[in-house]
């Protein structure tokens, strides 16, 4: 969609419902970033929405500053860290979830920051949507 296009839904939303543009971009981007804190790869959400993966990539490093996985995680970040938001918890969690000796903890670390900023992402979506 052009950014024409793009800006005069954003404005709609704004004057109809008295909704910041940014939250606007957030909801439309919600599916590629909740795939990307649950785990899929890139190539993955690119296959699943139809969309390029130079988009998925710039949605995701804009919003979560992370430029996505490079293939798909055997396990769900996003679900441990619903069951344990403390860093120290998931870090366990995915430890003991992971039969993957390549998941390191920069990694691990890597996950729980955007299940963080997802979470919040979520809970202002939550709030704030009509």
């Amino acid at each position: 969609m052009n950014e024409k296009k793009w800006n005069n839904i954003r404005q709609f939303y704004m004057e109809s419902f008295g909704i910041a543009p940014e939250l606007v971009d957030l909801m439309a981007s919600n599916e590629v970033v909740l795939m990307c804190v649950s785990g899929s790869s890139n190539e993955s959400i690119s296959s699943i929405l139809n969309m390029d993966i130079e988009s998925i990539s710039e949605i995701l490093d804009v919003i979560l500053s992370f430029s996505g996985w490079t293939k798909d995680l055997e396990f769900n970040p996003y679900n441990y860290y619903k069951e344990d938001s403390t860093l120290i918890g998931f870090i366990g969690s995915i430890r003991e979830a992971c039969s993957d000796d390549a998941i390191t903890l920069d990694m691990i670390t890597t996950m729980y920051n955007i299940c963080k900023t997802y979470d919040q992402i979520e809970g202002t979506l939550d709030r704030d949507w009509v």
